[in-house]
């Protein structure tokens, strides 16, 4: 994991911002404070605290042990999570629900008949024959069965998320995959495939305290038969952005999916 300037502005912070307790202020004197307490100040409460902060709180044992610390070997134990093996967190155990024949899935139902009348099936199955009444309902069936089928597999993409954020033994980790999560707001109701959800919760994660440079990028583009293409709401949205904060200089090129001083984009 590589560590970028934010980073240690985030280990900086998560020491001072034990300073106001959950109970509410601290001392007058630690109003625009910004400076790192101190061991003497430094007790359970605060550790407590500092987890709820970086994590999603924890045990009584596990916050006695964060207290027994001093405040920065408690918050390098959060920050620097890539040292801390983490192989007993399970990974996702995809169903067998998803039939690969139903790929590429079409955009509606309407697309699923449109694909079936000019092909003769859709999804991997076929029209039924001639004379035959409601021919393309195998092919309706099939489409619902694919919604159907994805809105399960997201579920429990979703409940897996959940217990790896009680589980994992990296909480800072986890909290800032939720925080990317929420902040790109990518949402299974549009995207309609658990594959694609699951493989940008591991973007995610892979870049969540490393370079926002990759991690921009990464949220900026998908996977499309081995090709990387920007998709077209994102790249309206961060144009301007990616203009000031990366360095390229031509926001039209930005606009239309064009990086070719790095030769990304095609």
């Amino acid at each position: 994991m590589r560590k970028s300037g934010w980073i240690a502005a985030c280990a900086f912070s998560l020491t001072a911002g034990v300073a106001v307790l959950a109970a509410g202020a601290g001392p007058e004197d630690w109003v625009n404070e910004l400076s790192p307490i101190s061991a003497a100040d430094w007790d359970y409460d605060k550790a407590a605290h500092l987890i709820e902060r970086a994590g999603f709180g924890a045990t009584p044992e596990e916050i006695e042990r964060l207290a027994a610390m001093s405040p920065e070997a408690a918050v390098n134990s959060l920050v620097e999570f890539d040292r801390i093996d983490n192989s007993q967190t399970p990974a996702f155990d995809p169903s067998p629900i998803w039939d690969p024949e139903m790929d590429p899935f079409p955009k509606s139902r309407a697309d699923a008949v449109r694909i079936a009348r000019e092909t003769g099936s859709s999804m991997g199955v076929a029209m039924l024959p001639e004379g035959e009444s409601r021919r393309l309902q195998p092919v309706v069936n099939k489409f619902f069965y694919g919604l159907r089928s994805n809105t399960i597999e997201t579920q429990r993409l979703a409940i897996w998320f959940g217990e790896r954020m009680l589980t994992t033994r990296r909480p800072l980790e986890e909290k800032l995959t939720l925080f990317w999560h929420g902040h790109f707001a990518t949402g299974n109701t549009k995207v309609r495939d658990t594959r694609m959800m699951h493989q940008q919760n591991e973007m995610l994660r892979a870049h969540a305290a490393g370079n926002f440079r990759d991690l921009l990028l990464g949220i900026l583009t998908d996977l499309d038969d081995g090709n990387l293409k920007m998709t077209t709401d994102f790249r309206r949205v961060y144009a301007t952005m990616i203009e000031q904060w990366l360095g390229y200089e031509d926001s039209a090129a930005i606009l239309k999916g064009s990086y070719e001083p790095l030769g990304l984009f095609a």
